[in-house]
């Protein structure tokens, strides 16, 4: 059914547990991992796009839960990436392009995909990237313990992203929010100042 094959697509959000934190000090950077930025620039347009994705469709969520999200799905794919390439993964893109023609299939359509997509908080330009990362979540749990138990190798995949981006430098704008390294997401700060950056 679509909401196990979405459920699928964005599993790598869910097994990251833990990461290190740092002090954003970059101008005009929201969020920042190793050095590596996203930027004011990058996050509007991500949102903006998931606006135009959703069409008349009610909002998901607040401006600020959204722009966290979108932060969230960034980290979590710099942290995937240094996994790749600790690891030596290879993109799979025919696996990929399975699982992307799967949503098309279930959910009538690219249109309909975004409307879907972004009623998740996830900018469509980001879908292949969460898709991505998905597929490097099996390969990577494969490669650690083998063997055909998918459930062994997720937490497998999970303990060792975990591990990984506790020695990161991640960071939020306190403008957009902080990071929480125990759940591996960003979140609303204390004095709330993301609201006061609008």
């Amino acid at each position: 059914m679509m909401r196990r094959a979405f459920q699928a697509a964005v599993l790598v959000g869910a097994l990251i547990l833990t990461s290190g934190c740092a002090v954003v000090d970059h101008a005009g950077a929201v969020a920042t991992v190793n050095g590596s930025r996203y930027t004011e620039q990058q996050l509007a347009s991500d949102a903006s796009r998931l606006e135009k994705a959703l069409g008349s469709q009610a909002r998901p969520a607040t401006d600020d839960v959204i722009n966290r999200n979108l932060i969230t799905i960034w980290v979590s794919d710099q942290v995937m990436q240094r996994a790749v390439r600790a690891e030596g993964l290879v993109e799979n893109k025919v696996a990929i392009g399975k699982l992307h023609r799967t949503l098309l299939n279930q959910v009538g359509g690219q249109q309909a995909l975004d409307a879907f997509v972004a009623s998740r908080g996830i900018a469509p330009n980001q879908l292949w990237m969460v898709l991505r990362n998905s597929v490097y979540t099996t390969d990577l749990g494969a490669k650690l313990i083998g063997g055909t138990d998918t459930n062994a190798q997720n937490a497998a995949a999970g303990a060792y992203l975990a591990k990984l981006a506790s020695g990161m430098s991640i960071a939020v704008s306190p403008r957009f929010g902080a990071w929480d390294p125990a759940k591996m997401v960003a979140v609303a700060p204390a004095n709330d100042l993301s609201k006061a950056a609008a």
